[in-house]
């Protein structure tokens, strides 16, 4: 499982590569650091609450179950629907919140490893 150190160094990293990205006017992928540094420091906050890894565990699980049955939701959701699979799905995965949820499954993920 990570450590609030683990984080701590891998924002340090994080740093200096946006420091070399900057330098070289890579705004792409000064953004892309940036947005990963964000990452890290809401994965570090959540550390500090000092959650067991059975907890996260249990926590991968139930989020996985969600996301199941959310996608299993969506041939009963499009019944009735115009549009092409790919468009109706996309609008289900919107509305139902399945990106949200896979961002929280790999955050979870990340702090278990």
């Amino acid at each position: 499982m990570k450590t609030i150190k683990d984080i701590d160094k891998e924002i340090d990293g994080k740093r200096r590569s946006l420091k070399q990205a900057l330098d070289t006017s890579d705004m792409a992928t000064a953004r892309r650091i940036r947005s990963e540094m964000e990452h890290l420091r809401l994965c570090r906050n959540y550390l500090e609450t000092n959650p067991r890894k059975d907890y996260l565990e249990q926590q991968i699980e139930d989020t996985e179950k969600r996301l199941h049955i959310l996608e299993d939701r969506f041939s009963s959701w499009r019944a009735g629907k115009t549009g092409s699979i790919a468009e109706l799905m996309a609008k289900y995965r919107t509305e139902a919140g399945i990106p949200t949820i896979r961002k929280q499954l790999n955050t979870l993920k990340f702090l278990v490893e």
